[in-house]
């Protein structure tokens, strides 16, 4: 692109690393064209040497590396899509780190305030190979425990009613991420953990029961076969056992409601619903193998799924569908 000095109107053809300086003689202005490559140059070192300054004078400068939160990790998490919805779901993170021989080392909590503000934490270790595990929204409703098995399939997460011997009513909303990272001797890490769901949300609703004389849910809701617990890497198993999720009454709509959550299943598995009255007598049992196969928009393998399950009593006899307001979003936004 060619500029004109405007005195003698010299036309000048300007590139990247020049500029122009007016000398005046005898009243007229007349350019000098310097190439400024060195001097550009010069600005980029003062600029980058002036950040270095203001990054050591606020982080950690020590000769002894080992006093520095050296290690930097960024949490992940985009559901079945490309966008981050980590503070959308997860809300807190429980965060284990294990040794080469997976003996724990240490472990911090990452709260949700820290999440929000950074979604990151950094950590002080020593030189080494580590394995970072993390697990997300560990609340009232989870116990993790065998932190020192020596073995991440040994180490479990599960209800508190699974170790005690208690009901189940549900699981928290959990997710879970490992990594593996090295930390070396003389500078800094930083590193991606991701993170993926350990759970699967279930809403069943009922209609055409009516309430107990008490206003209250006229039957209570079993669901069996499922499994306890999730283990460090990210597997459910265990003994199979039933939960008893809490079960609600809307007068209004006269419907009964329970919203709870269970660890991971396939499309394939032995889970079944039982409506029950306070008598014992099972009113309706439904198999959700069946119920996924009816209703294959329902998708238990994407990490955000919900299963929800409508069962209507009437004078003609029972129907098991999904819910008005269910609707499959075939384009989700994770």
């Amino acid at each position: 692109m060619d500029y004109y000095v405007t005195d003698s109107c010299i036309p000048l053809s300007l590139k990247r690393g020049t500029v122009i300086e007016y000398h005046h003689s005898g009243g007229n202005a007349r350019p000098n064209v310097i190439n400024t490559l060195k001097h550009t140059e010069m600005k980029y070192i003062r600029t980058i040497s002036m950040l270095l300054l203001l990054v050591l004078a606020a982080g950690c400068i020590n000769d002894d590396m080992s006093e520095c939160e050296r290690t930097y990790l960024y949490f992940s998490y985009k559901g079945d899509g490309v966008t981050q919805i980590l503070n959308q779901k997860i809300g807190k993170v429980n965060l284990y780190v294990f040794d080469s021989e997976n003996h724990l080392v240490q472990t911090k909590i990452v709260d949700q305030n820290e999440l929000i503000t950074r979604q990151s934490t950094r950590l002080k270790l020593e030189p080494g190979d580590y394995r970072i595990v993390c697990v997300g929204n560990p609340y009232n409703d989870t116990r993790v425990s065998d932190l020192n098995a020596g073995n991440m399939g040994n180490i479990l997460f599960a209800h508190p009613g699974y170790f005690d011997n208690t009901p189940i009513n549900t699981n928290d909303s959990l997710y879970f991420a490992s990594k593996i990272i090295t930390v070396p001797d003389t500078y800094w890490v930083r590193d991606t953990i991701p993170f993926s769901s350990s759970h699967i949300k279930v809403s069943v609703e009922v209609r055409g029961l009516g309430s107990a004389p008490n206003g209250g849910p006229s039957a209570t809701l079993v669901v069996n076969n499922l499994f306890p617990y999730t283990d460090f890497t990210n597997s459910a198993g265990g003994e199979l056992c039933s939960y008893h999720p809490t079960m609600t009454y809307n007068e209004s709509s006269m419907n009964m409601t329970a919203r709870f959550n269970i660890f991971r299943i396939g499309n394939e598995n032995p889970v079944t619903f039982d409506l029950v009255y306070p008598s014992g007598e099972i009113l309706h049992s439904l198999r959700l193998e069946d119920f996924l196969l009816a209703n294959p928009s329902i998708d238990v393998t994407k990490n955000e799924v919900l299963i929800p399950i409508l069962i209507k009593f009437s004078s003609i006899g029972v129907t098991v569908t999904v819910p008005d307001w269910y609707i499959e979003d075939l384009n989700p936004e994770f």
